[in-house]
C-alpha cells in the first residue's frame, strides 16, 4: 500500500544561504509511518528504503524528485518521532531491521527537507518518492 506525507510548505530563506553548507529546515520536520498488520508468526522484518538512485549528490540524502525543482534540495529520512532529532539518518537503499512478534507493528519516521552543498536555495517544488521493500521472518 502507498504512504503519502505532505511536508509544510517552507521558504528558501530557512536553508542556509552559503553554497557550501547543508542543512535542514526545522519548519518541514513531518512525523509518519509504514504500519504492518496481519504480522501472526513473524519474528521481524527488514526495510529497504528505496535504492541507491534515489540518492542525491549527497549519499544520506533522498533527492528532490520534482519537474523544474528547487535547486540543491532533497530530503533527510530519520528513524523515530519527535522532532527528527534523535534518530538515526536512513540512506537511500539502506535497510532497517526490526524485532517483533505483535500482529502489527509500526515503522516511525520522520522527514524534512535539507539543502545539499553545491549552491543556493531557490524557490521551486519539492518531491520524492521511493519504493520500500519488506522482507519478513
Amino acid at each position: 500500500a502507498a504512504v503519502s506525507k505532505t511536508i509544510p510548505a517552507v521558504g528558501a530563506n530557512v536553508f542556509p544561504q552559503v553554497a557550501g553548507n547543508t542543512g535542514a529546515a526545522a519548519a518541514s520536520y513531518t512525523n509518519f509511518e509504514i504500519a504492518l498488520t496481519g504480522c501472526s508468526g513473524v519474528t521481524g522484518a527488514t526495510f529497504q528504503m528505496g535504492a541507491v538512485a534515489d540518492a542525491s549528490t549527497q549519499a544520506n540524502v533522498f533527492r528532490n524528485k520534482a519537474t523544474n525543482g528547487a535547486p540543491f534540495t532533497g530530503y533527510w529520512i530519520k528513524e523515530g518521532t519527535g522532532r527528527c532529532t534523535a534518530g538515526a539518518t536512513v540512506a537511500p537503499g539502506a535497510s532497517i531491521t526490526k524485532n517483533f512478534t505483535t500482529a502489527t507493528y509500526q515503522l516511525y519516521l520522520c522527514a524534512q527537507y535539507v539543502k545539499i552543498a553545491g549552491g543556493l536555495v531557490t524557490m521551486g517544488p519539492l518531491s520524492t518518492n521511493f519504493t520500500v521493500t519488506i522482507t519478513y521472518r
